[in-house]
């Protein structure tokens, strides 16, 4: 007579792991570096080259090339974020945001964004609604109280009616 399996067992014939294996992902990658050899330990022969003993191969000279040339705009865009974090007083914020938004795009950092917001020039304030809009289909927004009160207080002394529209749909979204 056959028996019923229990949902134990019947578990248990559905998975593909094995005891010795189980909670241990096997990735199959095909024609990665696990298939051949000799191309990782060139790889990694020339990375040992790079960051031992300073010496830039062939193999990565243009990847060296385009991180050199982007590091310090980098570097710079993060100092100019981090002041503007540390920005103490509304004015000079304002003047750090005004650096930022010269030579790069806003950033991804809620916080930053929600702090342009009162910021003087309506333009600003325009582009931070729209990175906000825009942050939001990525992810959820955060601290969505103080996100709101911030918003009735630019439409309170907004004056274009793009940033009233902008005001609107962020908030219909909150």
């Amino acid at each position: 007579m056959n028996r019923k399996k229990s949902w134990r067992e019947i578990d248990q014939g559905r998975s593909t792991t094995t005891p010795s294996n189980q909670g241990r992902f096997r990735i199959h990658t095909p024609g990665g570096a696990s298939s051949n050899p000799k191309a990782t330990s060139g790889y990694k022969s020339d990375l040992n080259k790079l960051f031992d003993k300073g010496e830039v191969p062939e193999s990565l000279k243009s990847i060296v090339s385009g991180i050199s040339s982007q590091s310090g705009d980098a570097a710079e865009r993060q100092q100019l974020l981090r002041q503007a974090r540390q920005a103490e007083t509304q004015a000079e914020f304002n003047v750090i945001c005004n650096q930022i938004l010269e030579k790069y795009e806003l950033p991804d950092d809620q916080n930053l964004l929600t702090r342009m917001l009162d910021h003087p020039e309506e333009s600003i304030v325009q582009k931070a609604l729209e990175q906000l809009v825009e942050l939001d289909g990525r992810r959820p927004l955060m601290k969505r109280a103080l996100l709101r009160t911030r918003l009735v207080t630019v439409e309170q002394v907004a004056r274009d009616q793009k940033t009233h529209d902008l005001l609107a749909f962020l908030k219909e979204r909150l």
